[in-house]
């Protein structure tokens, strides 16, 4: 993978590289740029701190797609950090049982990297701080800054800014750190940081390498396409009408109703997504009608243990729930064995039930209770 990163994010990658293995300092790093082939360069240095320093690296993003684009997690989830739509909450510390989960899921973790940093605002920026110092117990240390971890940041500060406060790099305003910290004062964590920069367009390079003279309305595709917001998602997963017969997905069973293929980013040994056919947006708006493509879906679970030999009680099964879901399409996760998982996949796919990751039970209970209000 080093060998195909191109001068500009062999640099970055040497920067950080040296930094982490030196020992002399923590890493503190923006990198800006758009359209560079950050992702790629994100994915070469996960791998490169595993297999050279046996470390893993907590990816995250602040929105759901941003992280899925990435192969992460949305900063809340990763930390735990407070959510309420629509306004910033305040700060709390985790509970004790919540905190000693996160400490023994994250205990491995040696590089922390957050993209699309623009959307996220100083107040957030404090919040992960004070979440990392926490999780690491580093609040009374010299330079316990972000719970004395190598943290690496990217984005392009002139696109997206936060939808509410104000952007990563201004400094706290008296007002917000009294009502949302309870202190007097706070440093601007943003100098903290260095500075550093991806110019060469990746994403533009190869548009325009398979652009010739005949062919440069289409971009070398074969014919005329829109691409909209959420499309990479969409295809990615679920245009498995066509991908699946063409082979870019492996399908393990398929009928009228329901379609079962590999997860293309398994987070075990097996990890299989149960899709109907029958385009539904989420678990939560499944209809009191959807329920015998429901029992369906959950009857499959046991055709592909059978068909894969899967030991029932190191299976979990589950859908992402609402707004943590980042694919608009239902489908059941299918993992096995939960040993397999790594402490940062077991924060995307936790024990159901909680706030974004649910059980069949708990769907099959909603969907019943519809009914009878129906009746």
């Amino acid at each position: 993978m080093i060998s195909k990163l191109n001068a500009d994010q062999r640099r970055v990658f040497n920067r950080v590289t040296n930094t982490i293995t030196s020992g002399k300092s923590l890493l503190r790093l923006y990198v800006n740029g758009g359209g560079t082939g950050k992702s790629f360069l994100i994915k070469t240095i996960k791998c490169w701190l595993k297999q050279n320093l046996k470390k893993d690296t907590a990816v995250a993003a602040p929105t759901g797609i941003a992280a899925f684009n990435i192969d992460g997690l949305t900063v809340h989830r990763l930390l735990q950090l407070p959510v309420e739509h629509g306004h910033t909450p305040k700060y709390k510390q985790l509970a004790n049982h919540v905190l000693k989960v996160l400490r023994a899921d994250l205990k491995d973790v040696s590089l922390i990297i957050i993209d699309e940093v623009s959307m996220i605002t100083n107040l957030i920026l404090m919040y992960i701080h004070l979440r990392l110092s926490e999780i690491y117990d580093t609040t009374d240390c010299d330079d316990g800054w972000f719970g004395q971890k190598h943290i690496l940041l990217f984005g392009n500060l002139l696109q997206l800014p936060p939808v509410y406060e104000d952007s990563v790099f201004i400094q706290l305003i008296a007002e917000n750190i009294r009502k949302y910290l309870g202190s007097l004062s706070a440093t601007n964590l943003w100098t903290l940081f260095d500075y550093d920069e991806l110019t060469i367009n990746m994403r533009l390079t190869k548009v325009l390498s398979n652009i010739d003279d005949d062919d440069t309305r289409t971009a070398g595709l074969s014919k005329p396409i829109t691409i909209k917001i959420g499309a990479k998602v969409m295809i990615r997963i679920f245009h498995y009408g066509s991908c699946v017969e063409e082979g870019h997905y492996t399908s393990m069973c398929r009928d009228e109703d329901v379609t079962c293929i590999k997860d293309i980013n398994p987070v075990s040994t097996h990890h299989y997504l149960i899709i109907p056919n029958k385009h539904i947006r989420n678990a939560k708006t499944l209809q009191p009608e959807d329920s015998e493509l429901f029992d369906k879906i959950v009857a499959t679970v046991d055709i592909i243990s059978e068909k894969m030999n899967l030991d029932p009680a190191s299976t979990r099964t589950g859908f992402h729930w609402p707004p943590f879901n980042t694919v608009h399409h239902l489908h059941l996760h299918v993992i096995s064995p939960i040993e397999k998982m790594s402490g940062i996949r077991k924060l995307m796919f936790p024990n159901p039930n909680n706030y974004w990751f649910v059980s069949t039970d708990y769907v099959k209970s909603r969907l019943e209770n519809s009914k009878n209000r129906t009746l």
